[in-house]
């Protein structure tokens, strides 16, 4: 993973690294969260464990905005779990999509859900 973004940094112009850092800053500067919570969307939370970027405490606490979302932790992941794990990802969104229950899913660590 880091070198895909060794690369991908190494072949961006200034201007476009620049727009990209003002765009995470503004993002980072805000609690993204609304107030009171959001209800009556199914949701799944995730992180990876090794994530530094995005704590899984940071999105533990996201999932506990969400009446009746799970969250999951992924083993042998990171930030970009998404990428780092794409079958698995995949496979995570199917099950999302299909209502099959996570706790099952195989790269899970323990789950913490929050009933609405």
């Amino acid at each position: 993973m880091a070198q895909l973004l060794y690369r991908q940094l190494t072949r961006t112009s200034e201007r476009a690294t620049l727009r990209h850092a003002a765009c995470h800053e503004r993002l980072l500067d805000k609690d993204l969260c609304p107030t009171g919570g959001i209800d009556k969307v199914p949701a799944l939370v995730f992180a990876g464990e090794h994530d530094c970027a995005s704590s899984p405490d940071d999105n533990r606490a996201v999932a506990a905005t969400i009446a009746g979302s799970a969250f999951l932790l992924m083993r042998n992941a990171a930030h970009m779990a998404h990428l780092e794990r794409e079958p698995e990802y995949a496979d995570l969104v199917t099950r999302l999509l299909h209502d099959v229950p996570c706790r099952t899913f195989p790269i899970a660590r323990p789950a913490v859900a929050r009933k609405g």
